[in-house]
């Protein structure tokens, strides 16, 4: 697997590559070279599709945090990370922010002009760090806060990986069965006339059914599936559907749970940076 390394280098900020097992091989591959490391994160392939890119905000503040702890100025760390940024999108960005510091804006002000790369979250525990004068430690809140999420997340993707495996290939197989296998073997069973379960008569009209109409069934289950699709893209029917999940027993009880979690950790983060009870509740 390939690594993009952000290190120290007597004083300057470089960008390596390297081929390694984990990211633990890839970090120890580049002290065994004599660099100081500031992130390691696995080489991510840029999409085919063509979609939208997201401001890598937890890289960035990682990045930003081992800087100014290796004493860097604040204007200084952010040209060395804008300077070795391959990503137009992410540079331009970063090459904003700097120009406002440059006017002599403050640093959650120049944050504050891409809304887009940086939430209004993250704004404000900035702004909050300026008048204590403790911003490394609100970064390291922040990304100790981001890492506790990510990890829940993806522990909550890697449960939900074998029961959608095996719906969806169960979902298949009976596809199968009841598309190609139970019309073909229909004829077996039409000499016994009258004599037949109701379940036997169910399976053989669905056969019936696919033999005449297979075409159309065809081309609405497409469209029916398509609709799913563009309609489960759609923020207000997912909104939707996450209500409905919260209405059933088990599953509520969890993502409430969850939520509350969230809020709490949330609400710790911004109450420690300095940030006023009644802002603090507005933006959990």
């Amino acid at each position: 697997m390939r690594f993009h390394i952000r290190a120290l280098s007597a004083g300057q900020l470089i960008t390596l590559e390297l081929d390694a097992l984990h990211v633990d091989d890839a970090a120890r591959q580049a002290r065994s070279r004599g660099y100081e490391i500031v992130s390691a994160q696995p080489h991510k392939q840029k999409t085919r599709l063509g979609g939208e890119k997201r401001f890598p905000l937890m890289l960035f503040s990682q990045e930003l945090l081992a800087l100014l702890k290796a004493g860097l100025g604040l204007i200084e760390a952010l040209e060395g990370i804008t300077e070795k940024e391959q990503r137009p999108e992410v540079r331009a960005t970063l090459q904003q922010v700097l120009d406002a510091l440059y006017r002599g804006q403050p640093f959650s002000a120049a944050l504050e002009m891409s809304p887009q790369a940086f939430p209004a979250l993250y704004v404000a525990m900035i702004r909050a760090s300026e008048k204590t004068g403790d911003l490394p430690e609100a970064l390291l809140r922040y990304v100790g806060y981001e890492q506790q999420v990510e990890v829940l997340k993806k522990k909550l993707i890697s449960a939900s990986i074998y029961p959608v495996l095996l719906m969806s290939v169960g979902g298949l197989v009976v596809l199968f069965l009841l598309g190609y296998v139970v019309p073909r073997f229909s004829v077996i069973y039409d000499d016994l006339g009258s004599n037949q379960s109701w379940m036997l008569k169910a399976v053989l009209s669905w056969a019936n059914l696919i033999n005449n109409h297979g075409g159309l069934i065809l081309m609405l289950a497409t469209a029916l599936v398509a609709v799913a699709a563009y309609a489960f893209s759609q923020p207000k029917v997912r909104g939707r559907i996450v209500s409905e999940l919260w209405k059933l027993p088990m599953i509520g009880a969890q993502m409430r749970v969850f939520q509350l979690a969230r809020f709490y950790r949330t609400l710790s983060m911004l109450l420690i940076g300095g940030i006023p009870v009644l802002q603090a509740l507005d933006m959990a």
